[in-house]
């Protein structure tokens, strides 16, 4: 599962299970906008079937989304985490990595100019013209002057008229080019913003996914050689491409935080800490141990012995001697803070050695106000959007890590000396 109690596992059955957030529900999901009996579960993959209860559910090929959680449904081929073997850790070769197609995006087109308009009718040679020919007539009694004063003004009256005419095709021609040129580059702002949506899916995977990756030995698991923007969760979004046109929805775009060195991300909220978990348990499956590493602020507490087991986390928690260590390491290290007296005040040993070092923070509190002012960004842990992990699935997830190991890992290198 993905969302707000990812990485949870659910044997489906051919009996009838009901679906929802209440305890009775043979698979429950902590997910509040799913109702206390959503949906009944009947039949493994590929004959799954959905019925209806308190709340409705969108299929997506194999797999459909209530609320804001996204089930996946795998069929049980290969030994998973029911029924996996105790067996020692194995390496891990990461796979070589696509590289994503970056377009350039579409370059607004220079307009043709608009057709010079024919101006008004040319009235005062024409009156002009006629009155002076019908004045001379009357004087010297030749009508010859007269027919041809009009005549000349008839002409210039017929000129102006076919130049009105080849103005407004010209204009008619002028309006559909340009109105041709503009949906083209519409189209193609679209094409680039749906292009960018789909990239920003396939850069950033349901955490349920990656979960699948570790517990199979798949290539995306520690696809990834460094930290930048890191996926909170999904959702959705309305975006106007196209000035005065209706705004696009877009579902399922990822949410990011920038946790990159010098960052400090905080969490507030009765959920941070299963946010911080779900944060913390992505990086770790989408880089490997010899890519970053967790520090701890002081031990942890019950709430978060789930975490004691990742492979990434250092056996030790920070403590003065690390402001000493070699700075030349370009090993990320990520610190956990969970209680704020560690923060007191500027000059607070995880501050100093963020400064120092390859470092960023995950500072977690139970409201807004107590965060530290100085967090470059904050999330609210009780939105549904959010990717949120309970102790059930942070188990399933470092037992899935537990039986592979990194590598490149520093503590695996070969020793200059035997």
């Amino acid at each position: 599962m993905a969302g707000p109690d990812a990485a949870r596992l659910s044997p489906l059955t051919e009996r009838k299970q009901t679906l929802g957030r209440s305890p009775t529900c043979g698979i429950r999901i902590d997910d509040p906008n799913l109702e206390p009996h959503h949906l009944v579960v009947t039949g493994p993959q590929p004959e799954t079937d959905l019925q209806h209860l308190g709340g409705t559910a969108e299929i997506q090929g194999t797999q459909f989304r209530v609320g804001s959680t996204v089930c996946l449904v795998r069929p049980a081929i290969v030994p998973g985490l029911f029924d996996r073997p105790s067996l020692a850790s194995k390496p891990f070769h990461r796979s070589p990595q696509p590289a994503f197609d970056n377009p350039e995006p579409p370059v607004e087109p220079q307009l043709v100019s608009r057709p010079l308009t024919s101006g008004t009718p040319p009235w005062g040679p024409i009156l002009g013209g006629a009155a002076t020919g019908l004045i001379v007539t009357a004087v010297t009694g030749q009508w010859l002057f007269g027919v041809f004063s009009l005549v000349t003004a008839g002409i210039a009256g017929v000129t102006w008229l076919i130049q009105r005419r080849g103005h407004r095709r010209a204009l008619r021609r002028w309006s559909t080019a340009t109105d041709r040129t503009r949906e083209d580059f519409d189209r193609q702002c679209v094409e680039f913003a749906q292009h960018l949506a789909t990239k920003r899916r396939n850069r950033h995977r349901y955490i349920g996914e990656l979960f699948i990756a570790a517990d199979w030995g798949d290539e995306a698991l520690w696809a990834k050689r460094q930290i930048g923007d890191v996926c909170v969760g999904f959702g959705s979004r309305q975006v106007v491409v196209v000035p005065g046109a209706h705004p696009l929805a877009f579902n399922d775009i990822p949410i990011t935080v920038d946790l990159s060195p010098g960052s400090i991300i905080g969490i507030f909220g009765a959920r941070s800490h299963r946010v911080g978990t779900a944060i913390l348990l992505r990086l770790a499956l989408e880089v490997g141990p010899s890519d970053w590493r967790l520090v701890c602020a002081g031990e942890l507490s019950d709430t978060w012995n789930h975490l004691k087991s990742l492979p990434h986390l250092r056996s030790s928690p920070l403590a003065r001697d690390d402001l000493n260590e070699n700075r030349s390491d370009s090993l990320h290290s990520v610190v956990l803070v969970t209680d704020l007296q560690h923060l007191a005040h500027r000059y607070s040993l995880p501050l100093r050695y963020m400064e120092s070092h390859h470092a960023s923070l995950i500072v977690c509190a139970a409201s807004q106000r107590e965060l530290p002012a100085f967090c470059t960004e904050v999330i609210d842990s009780s939105s549904a959007e959010l990717d949120g992990v309970g102790s059930e699935g942070s188990q399933n997830i470092v037992t899935a890590l537990r039986q592979w190991h990194d590598p490149d890992a520093h503590s695996l290198a070969i020793p200059d000396r035997v």
